[in-house]
């Protein structure tokens, strides 16, 4: 049995959750350890961030990341920043 958005509604069948938000680029959750959307904060500094799959996610903002410790486990990101909602994200891993 499927929903009005073809997810099915079978007991445990998570197949096709509708989980909010999603980077359209990507396909991933835009959360991250620190995660500023459309936020007026001109600096991210004097972080200390570990063992985060993303360290820091900026969208639409004219953000400067400086100064932070970010470690991530393999295949994580230390920053994703969208400096607009057009283009994909400039990803430093």
């Amino acid at each position: 049995m499927r929903d009005l958005r073809g997810r099915s509604q079978e007991p445990g069948h998570f197949a096709q959750q509708d989980f909010g938000q999603t980077d359209r680029f990507d396909g991933t959750l835009p959360k991250a350890a620190i995660a500023l959307n459309h936020a007026f904060v001109r600096t991210v500094d004097g972080n200390e961030l570990a063992n985060n799959y993303t360290g820091i996610t900026v969208v639409a903002g004219d953000v400067a990341i400086k100064e932070n410790r970010i470690s991530v486990p393999p295949g994580g990101i230390r920053t994703k920043i969208f400096r607009d909602e057009h283009r994909p994200p400039e990803i430093q891993r």
